[in-house]
C-alpha cells in the first residue's frame, strides 16, 4: 500500500500560517510527519521516500485571476472568495514570499512524502 501525502514545505507551510484564521480550526491539518508518528505508534512497517515537486503558483499572484483562486481554495480548504480582502492578500504576499521566481513564473517547493507499507498485511 502507498501513501502520498504532503511534507511540512510547501502548502503545509501556508495552511500553518493561515488555516486557523480563515477556516476557525486547525484540527484537520496532518503532515507527513503526524503519519510517520501514527504508523510508528501503532508498529506499522513502512519506508518512507521524498519525491521532490513544485507548484506554479504564478496565477495564485494575479490579481483577479479564478484559476489562482480555485488554487488558493484548495491551498486552504476554503472558498477564497468569500474571504476578507485583506486576509486574502496577506496569504497571496505571503505565497509569493516562499516562491521562486523560474522563468517568469512563480514556483512553490512542495515535496510530498510517499509511504510504502510493509506488505504481509491481512486484507480486510
Amino acid at each position: 500500500m502507498l501513501i502520498f501525502h504532503q511534507t511540512p514545505l510547501g502548502i503545509d507551510q501556508v495552511q500553518q500560517k493561515f488555516i486557523k484564521r480563515v477556516k476557525g480550526t486547525d484540527q484537520e491539518m496532518y503532515t507527513s510527519r503526524d503519519i510517520q508518528e501514527i504508523l510508528g505508534r501503532i508498529d506499522i512497517p513502512y519506508r518512507l521516500e521524498q519525491v521532490e515537486s513544485h507548484i506554479d503558483v504564478s496565477e495564485c499572484l494575479r490579481p483577479g485571476s479564478v484559476e489562482g483562486e480555485a488554487l488558493l481554495s484548495f491551498f486552504l480548504e476554503c472558498d477564497v472568495r468569500h474571504l476578507d480582502p485583506g486576509l486574502k492578500q496577506e496569504v497571496v504576499d505571503y505565497i509569493q514570499g516562499l516562491s521562486i521566481l523560474d522563468h517568469g513564473r512563480s514556483i512553490l517547493h512542495h515535496p510530498v512524502a510517499v509511504f510504502v507499507l510493509a506488505g504481509g498485511m491481512s486484507a480486510a
